[in-house]
């Protein structure tokens, strides 16, 4: 007989639907993480359209939330280069987050200039 796993934020067996407020719930409509959806919560969700809990390994991008998205690895120099400070290496970033911030460094660093000095 296969083991039964519990969610590790609200602890429910594996069937059962996610208590309010847990972070690993995925939203039914945007396949989002429930908690951070911009758009649904557990007042605006219908209750037959929650999904229960099995137990996975899933990761969500670290800046919209999505968990869903195709993986692409890029080289810990790139990482460091793309993301700077604000996220760990063990962080994910789906594809249009990490080109959005792309984006932004690089309009960043057209407004620095060549010294990496904010102009002023």
């Amino acid at each position: 007989m296969m083991e039964i796993n519990n969610c590790g934020d609200c602890g429910v067996e594996e069937g059962e639907i996610h208590l309010e407020n847990c972070d690993h719930e995925i939203c039914p409509y945007c396949n989002r993480q429930l908690l951070s959806c911009p758009i649904h919560n557990w007042s605006n969700i219908k209750q037959e359209d929650r999904e229960p809990f099995f137990s996975e390994f899933w990761s969500c991008c670290v800046r919209c939330g999505k968990i869903t998205f195709d993986m692409v690895m890029v080289s810990n120099d790139m990482w460091k280069e793309i993301c700077g400070k604000t996220y760990k290496e063990e962080d994910m970033l789906c594809p249009e987050c990490m080109n959005f911030i792309v984006v932004l460094r690089e309009k960043l660093k057209k407004i620095r200039g060549n010294n990496g000095q904010s102009n002023k």
